[in-house]
């Protein structure tokens, strides 16, 4: 599993995701195998994950 995480991440910062996204993606590996998320993985909120989300960006919406 940690060489799936390890190639994953790379593959995804050299296409150029930032960190928050490669650690979604180890959350969702982790999830996926059952294995209890860690704690500074989980704590990210889901605000923090969408913040150039268009229509939150909207006045009025």
């Amino acid at each position: 599993m940690a060489k799936l995480i390890n190639i994953t991440r790379r593959v995804m910062l050299d296409m150029g995701s930032t960190p928050v996204e490669v650690a979604a993606m180890v959350q969702s590996v982790f999830i996926t195998y059952n294995v209890p998320v860690p704690y500074a993985l989980a704590k990210n909120i889901p605000e923090q994950l969408s913040i150039y989300d268009l229509p939150a960006l909207q006045p009025g919406v």
